[in-house]
């Protein structure tokens, strides 16, 4: 432990610059560590204003030298919490943890991206145990795209922005109604997707069934950033009301081939550990493991 408890201030909202120093800390953790400490969620928070809880440990440093240490966010019960490598093995996150116990009624967890070992390590001296994981799976594209074409009563275009927001939505929250983050998405959440660089509607693909004009299913693929040379399958989902049909496959296909026209070598997704039947898609498409993201519960003191 440190020889005094760090200072750390808790607040719902972060000034530019301190937002700044938390991507700079994120950053050298990435660099040690080979996984990002922040997911895109979190680091939608940085610059929002509500949803989330900001730990910071030397806060008035930040002010001064711009530097920052160690970093905690927090929403409903469920957090991501780095230090910078040069100051590890000192007690810091166990100090963050301590203080985000105190502001937290339930038992709190920790996401630990890629379970690095700082990450594992933590989570071993807390007693926690891990509740759930998320699977990063990846392929390379063929050089050649399948071009497999849709059943007949189903037409497969572009999403439209400010035409079909509401209706991906709304089939977004029924496809992932379990699902502890996708399944909240909202309009303010897609439209902040919406305005980063990475979007490109042409590889945001909907299925619409052709008499009723309903969105029956989506890919929506991701290049991050623009000029990477891998995509993602950054979410794929088909309506309860289509299951059976094949449009998983169908739609899985066709984003790949988007991916592949526009010259990229690989592609990678994330789904969780026990979703048998995506994994089962995506193994058959030939997706393999290539790291995991764990999910640990700390238990009540």
């Amino acid at each position: 432990m440190s020889a005094h408890p760090p200072a750390i201030t808790v607040t719902s909202t972060l000034e530019p610059p301190m937002a700044t120093a938390v991507r700079d800390l994120a950053q050298r953790c990435t660099a040690a560590d080979g996984h990002s400490p922040l997911n895109e969620d979190g680091l939608f928070a940085l610059d929002r204003a509500e949803g989330a809880t900001h730990l910071l440990i030397n806060e008035q440093l930040v002010r001064t030298t711009g530097s920052l240490i160690g970093y905690a966010q927090l929403k409903q019960g469920t957090g991501q919490l780095f230090v910078d490598p040069a100051h590890r093995l000192q007690g810091l996150a166990r100090a963050l943890h301590a203080r985000a116990a105190e502001i937290t009624d339930t038992p709190l967890q920790w996401w630990a991206f890629g379970n690095v070992a700082a990450a594992s390590g933590l989570a071993a001296s807390l007693g926690a145990r891990m509740v759930r994981e998320l699977l990063m799976m990846g392929r390379d594209l063929d050089l050649e795209p399948t071009d497999r074409q849709p059943p007949a009563g189903i037409t497969v275009r572009a999403f439209q922005p400010g035409v079909d927001d509401k209706d991906w939505i709304d089939l977004n929250a029924r496809v992932f109604a379990d699902h502890p983050e996708q399944g909240r998405m909202t309009v303010d959440d897609l439209a902040a997707r919406m305005a980063e660089d990475w979007f490109d509607p042409a590889g945001f693909l909907v299925a619409i069934d052709s008499s009723t004009g309903a969105m029956l299913g989506y890919h929506w693929t991701k290049i991050s950033p623009p000029d990477a040379d891998h995509g993602e399958v950054y979410v794929l989902g088909v309506s309860p009301d289509a299951a059976g049909r094949g449009l998983g496959r169908l739609l899985l296909e066709a984003g790949l081939d988007h991916l592949a026209r526009a010259g990229l070598s690989a592609v990678v997704l994330y789904t969780e550990g026990d979703n048998v039947a995506a994994r089962t898609l995506y193994e058959r498409s030939g997706f393999t493991v290539v790291s995991r993201d764990v999910m640990y519960r700390v238990p009540a003191a």
